[in-house]
């Protein structure tokens, strides 16, 4: 599906099934789900030969039930990957149907005002027949998307999106960083790509929460048409040394990612990395990122691994693999940063292009 315009009752809606980013994904095998962190074309395989492939990034465990063992694609046991799950799509089409209904409920309370008002009252008269004839068309909007969707997203093989085509094993250990790779490329079904442009991701008004005080605000603007670019990877030395400051004056940025499980939410992150000991005794280095508020809810729940992490200057921050839970919620997550996981799919495929995202690697 297109991405729709803002004004539009499927804005939001549809966001499963287009193409933005924060693309919701599952293994066919098994269901287990997660999210599309970018996309990239390969232009060229590792030998210099002209490539048209285009590949999505998730993390391994995402991609594949065997986080042990590195995987290649195996033409007599390839590994689909999905766009929703069977329990992401059943959602998605759940918040449809509760939307038009609520739709309709809104129409009827709006009849009723409009019937109930005076005729001396032109202008109240005039605002409510306009706001009663959106309603009518947001509802047949909103009918027509839950139509299409289920007819023509139901079928399992209509949702493949792609196949596993390198996912190797999660290690700790790559080199002498200790970041995590948990890191796995598909290649996606062209037919599902006819509306991507890049990476882009379909933002809404955040300028007040991404940059909290004024002096840094100013210059900063969140797109008008809700499209946010993501046109550079943060370098290693604005990772660690963030250049903005939260309303305590204090070196940090404010973050986002749109996930399978949560879709939009907001965190933050200090530049401070976390070292995080592993049950084999190993210890890995991770980017940390903590609720925006004690109130706000979960940076990230289970589903949500592979989510990008930017800012709302449309840097991308790091890949979302786990988290650590304080009773019954997420305290914090973790990620690697992602100029580091653009270093690994660089070994893979030497000619990557990332759709106009800059990127330095160290």
């Amino acid at each position: 599906m297109r991405v729709v315009d803002n004004t539009s009752a499927k804005f939001g809606h549809n966001h499963p099934f287009n193409t933005g980013i924060g693309i919701p994904i599952a293994r066919e095998s098994d269901d287990g789900q997660g999210t599309v962190t970018f996309l990239f074309r390969e232009m060229k395989t590792s030998t210099g030969e002209p490539s048209d492939r285009i590949l999505g990034v998730t993390n391994k465990h995402v991609a594949t039930l065997d986080t042990t063992t590195d995987y290649v694609f195996d033409e007599a046991n390839p590994q689909y990957i999905l766009v929703c799950g069977n329990r992401r799509l059943d959602r998605a089409i759940s918040e449809i149907e509760e939307a038009a209904i609520a739709g309709v409920r809104d129409a009827s309370r709006l009849s009723r005002e409009f019937n109930n008002t005076p005729e001396e009252n032109t202008t109240a008269l005039r605002r409510r027949k306009i706001a009663l004839e959106e309603k009518n068309e947001d509802i047949v909007t909103l009918q027509a998307l839950e139509a299409e969707v289920k007819t023509s997203w139901q079928d399992t093989n209509g949702r493949r999106f792609g196949v596993v085509d390198y996912a190797p094993h999660i290690s700790v250990r790559v080199d002498d960083r200790h970041y995590t790779r948990d890191i796995a490329t598909f290649v996606v079904n062209g037919e599902k790509l006819q509306n991507f442009e890049s990476n882009i991701y379909h933002a809404t008004q955040l300028e007040d929460l991404f940059w909290p005080t004024s002096a840094i605000r100013d210059d900063r603007r969140i797109p008008g048409n809700l499209q946010l670019p993501i046109r550079a990877a943060l370098s290693r030395r604005l990772t660690l040394n963030p250049d903005t400051t939260d309303m305590n004056g204090e070196p940090g940025y404010i973050v986002a990612k749109y996930g399978n499980t949560t879709k939009l939410t907001l965190g933050r992150y200090s530049g401070m990395e976390s070292y995080i000991s592993k049950d084999i005794g190993l210890e890995s280095r991770e980017v940390a990122m903590y609720n925006y508020t004690k109130t706000s809810g979960d940076f990230s729940c289970p589903g949500d691994s592979g989510s990008l992490i930017f800012t709302g200057d449309g840097n991308a921050l790091a890949m979302l693999h786990s988290g650590m839970h304080q009773g019954m919620h997420r305290h914090v997550t973790y990620a690697t940063p992602l100029w580091w996981v653009i270093k690994q799919i660089l070994v893979k495929y030497p000619y990557a292009e990332f759709y106009g995202m800059a990127y330095t690697l160290e």
